[in-house]
């Protein structure tokens, strides 16, 4: 299985009928346990994309 595929059979929930993120917190970036990161924080921009600082 593809990459691409791997992340669509596991986020394919998060995701409304037109491609948008319905709900962020159903997303999943990677399998298993992960050290969490440090100092990481979400910025909402103004056109409604976020970024990660």
């Amino acid at each position: 299985m593809s990459g691409y595929n791997l992340f669509l059979k596991r986020n394919i929930h998060a995701f409304r009928g037109d491609g948008f993120v319905a709900d962020y917190s159903q997303l999943h970036f990677s399998e298993g346990v992960r050290q969490q990161a440090e100092n990481l924080n979400l910025k909402t921009m103004s056109d409604g994309n976020f970024t990660l600082h």
